[in-house]
């Protein structure tokens, strides 16, 4: 039997409607580890934190807050025990600070992008709990650019996806340098070549160019670039 949307949708408000804070002083625990799947590995020193909050994952959050965090031991493995203070009717794990304020930079390891949140459900704890993540190896970059009038050159390496993306600022009107950075092993990773500068930005253009790289499970993969001139680089407009 097939029930109008309309009462679909007023069945959830309804129900959020009737959802109640958890009481202050109820005790929000959760135990289990943070694996790698991809090396079947358990991760230490990884940062677990529990985040209050209303209505995850089926509805747009009203309010994220960080209330407590964690670090996994030698093992891979987290315990944690928070006291509620009677604000949030729903608490989540997540490897993710979540504040838009202050956006997390990873850089021994990124979290699972398609669960970054561990919803309590409702429920006051969580027992053998598996987070999954992504240790990053290292990967060895050997630039060489034979001619750079520009005199600079931004690198930025990006394992996966932004919140690991890395950053270098190399200058010189000839370039052989070698960086060391993250790499998503198993996984695809981009190393872009950017040449934005005054003269540049004043036409709204910038030089730009991206490989993508699939890194294999050594503990440092090697890359090797050769830029002849930076007028190689191909020129693109400036996003707005």
């Amino acid at each position: 039997m097939k029930f109008p949307v309309f009462l679909v949708g007023l069945s959830v408000i309804i129900f959020s409607s009737c959802r109640k804070n958890i009481q202050a002083g109820v005790n929000i625990q959760a135990d289990g580890f943070v694996i790698d799947s991809v090396k079947n590995k358990k991760l230490s020193n990884v940062t677990v934190y529990l985040i209050s909050g209303h209505e995850f994952g089926f509805q747009a959050v009203d309010y994220y807050g960080v209330v407590d965090s964690t670090v996994t031991d030698a093992n891979g493995s987290f315990s944690i025990k928070y006291t509620a203070d009677g604000k949030s009717y729903d608490y989540a794990l997540s490897l993710n600070n979540m504040d838009p304020n202050l956006p997390s930079r990873f850089s021994e390891f990124i979290p699972d992008r398609f669960h970054l949140l561990y919803e309590f459900d409702f429920k006051t704890r969580l027992n053998n709990v598996v987070i999954n993540a992504r240790e990053l190896n290292y990967m060895k970059i050997h630039l060489s650019v034979f001619s750079n009038p520009y005199d600079t050159l931004l690198l930025f390496v990006n394992p996966s996806y932004a919140a690991a993306a890395q950053e270098y600022d190399i200058r010189g009107n000839t370039i052989d340098t070698t960086v060391l950075a993250r790499s998503l092993p198993e996984g695809q990773n981009f190393i872009s070549y950017e040449i934005i500068t005054s003269r540049l930005r004043d036409s709204v253009l910038f030089r730009t160019e991206t490989d993508t790289i699939t890194a294999n499970l050594s503990d440092t993969f090697f890359v090797q670039k050769n830029i002849s001139s930076a007028y190689d680089i191909p020129l693109a407009v400036l996003p707005h």
